[in-house]
């Protein structure tokens, strides 16, 4: 009998130290001529232990970190870690770094996993030669990949996301790479009533229409000169209940945005405070996020603002206006009708 209770405490101490993983991503920055820095963010379950994980870097070598940041989503049942590491290369050249551990957790709402998959984060970074061009940096977003909300009520995931020396990056959802793996409007249709920001990787969900945990993986691509220097993912979680309360659960700064009214026929207003002096920028896109016009570029002292814009000549349909500082940046959809 104490033969078996050993066993089965065993069992279960291996079950906690192997994870219980809700997505995470993996950001890298080119620190020096030959060297990167790796940031990495994993989402566990609350009650798993783990306290290393293992990066390959892309040239035959691998390490195990230690120590990670930890950060407690309570009310989601959810902790991210935050690992970082610098490493040394020999020479420049594309590198395909990753991050693979076990096992994704079993009660992800749009996974259908019938055994272990294990969960894995990669990136393809190109290291530079400072003396042709710049330091290679990938897009960088201080939110963490966790998003809650409440059942039937509008959540919005919004990220600040800073592109270097001028590179161009795209943003998309793409599909997890594990067994039965399903996008939204696979499970629920075009009732999901969600909305991509293929311009930062945020989202919108204005009625989710059931409970439980998903995952959203949107793939990063940059450019610089028509050139691909780097390719990564996050894989989000999003936490839908009936009870979670509204505290952040990042390190973003809150952008205070209102637009109204939504839907709109003539005129939209958008209300919005600055906390300090700020260059405004307000563009206006269309839904498949390709750029209409900017509305409003300048400087704007610290206070409250109301601006109105016409929208009689737009077509009938979903928009989006983006407002952003030097700091701060928020996307706010509307939808413009005819009557």
């Amino acid at each position: 009998m104490k033969t078996r209770l050993l066993f089965l405490f065993l069992l279960l101490n291996l079950s906690l130290q192997a994870g219980d993983f809700r997505g995470g991503d993996i950001h890298i920055q080119q620190h020096t001529p030959y060297a990167v820095q790796a940031n990495i963010n994993i989402n566990l379950v609350a009650h798993s232990e783990i306290d290393q994980i293992t990066i390959c870097w892309g040239d035959g070598s691998c390490e195990t970190l230690g120590n990670p940041q930890v950060y407690q989503n309570s009310a989601i049942d959810t902790k991210t870690l935050h690992f970082f590491w610098i490493h040394q290369y020999f020479q420049h050249g594309l590198y395909d770094i990753t991050v693979q551990e076990c096992c994704w957790a079993n009660d992800i709402y749009n996974m259908n996993l019938m055994n272990e998959q294990p969960i894995v984060l990669q990136a393809s970074f190109k290291l530079l030669d400072p003396q042709t061009e710049p330091f290679n940096v990938m897009p960088f977003t201080p939110t963490l990949p966790v998003a809650s909300g409440n059942l039937n009520t509008f959540l919005s995931y919004d990220t600040f996301v800073d592109v270097q020396d001028g590179d161009e990056s795209t943003f998309e959802i793409c599909a997890v790479d594990v067994d039965n793996y399903f996008f939204l409007e696979e499970i629920f249709g075009q009732a999901t009533n969600f909305f991509f920001d293929p311009l930062t990787g945020g989202f919108i969900w204005f009625t989710p229409p059931d409970l439980g945990f998903f995952i959203i993986k949107v793939c990063i691509t940059t450019t610089r000169s028509g050139q691909m220097i780097s390719e990564t993912s996050r894989d989000i979680l999003i936490t839908i209940d009936e009870t979670i309360g509204t505290d952040d659960l990042s390190d973003s700064n809150n952008f205070n945005v209102a637009c109204y009214p939504n839907p709109a026929k003539d005129i939209i207003q958008l209300d919005y405070e600055l906390k300090k002096n700020s260059n405004v920028l307000i563009t206006l896109f269309d839904a498949f996020g390709i750029k209409i016009k900017d509305i409003i570029s300048g400087n704007r002292s610290s206070g409250t603002y109301k601006e109105s814009f016409d929208i009689n000549n737009l077509p009938e349909g979903l928009y989006f206006i983006k407002i952003k500082t030097e700091d701060q940046a928020a996307v706010v959809p509307f939808i413009k009708k005819q009557n």
